[in-house]
């Protein structure tokens, strides 16, 4: 509910799991899957189970600020390594997980978006697009 909350989203999670995982994806903010969301279930998960190993065999104990930011900061790690190009730090990106999707989804827009000089024989016209109302 913590990373939905970053995202100003509320929700309220099914009891079984696997209810859970499933409705993850088809709630899904962002449909691409290169967004960091969908990586938040694996960060979670993961850091949940390492969190789990370290209480049942090193008489750990459950600190869920602590597993909170642990998350928060893999899901980061995670990103970054995937997506080297996107200009936010890890540290950003901790502190602030949406970010990551609007730097990253900007950088592909804009990559998209290239200029490509017409040909020679080609004549462009510039119009100035805008419009006035007489408004009494």
């Amino acid at each position: 509910m913590k990373f939905t909350s970053l995202w100003g989203i509320s929700s309220v999670f099914p009891k079984m799991l696997s209810h859970f995982i499933q409705a993850w994806h088809e709630v899904s903010l962002i449909k691409n899957v290169n967004s960091i969301w969908h990586t938040i279930l694996f960060a979670v998960l993961w850091t949940t189970w390492l969190n789990h190993n370290e209480m049942v065999f090193d008489n750990g104990f459950l600190d869920a600020h602590q597993t909170f930011f642990l998350a928060k900061t893999r899901l980061a790690l995670w990103f970054k390594e995937k997506h080297q190009s996107v200009g936010v730090s890890i540290e950003e990106v901790v502190a602030n997980p949406p970010i990551a999707d609007r730097l990253f989804f900007k950088l592909r827009t804009l990559s998209k978006l290239s200029w490509k000089a017409l040909p020679r024989w080609f004549l462009k016209l510039n119009i100035d697009g805008t419009m006035v109302e007489n408004v009494l």
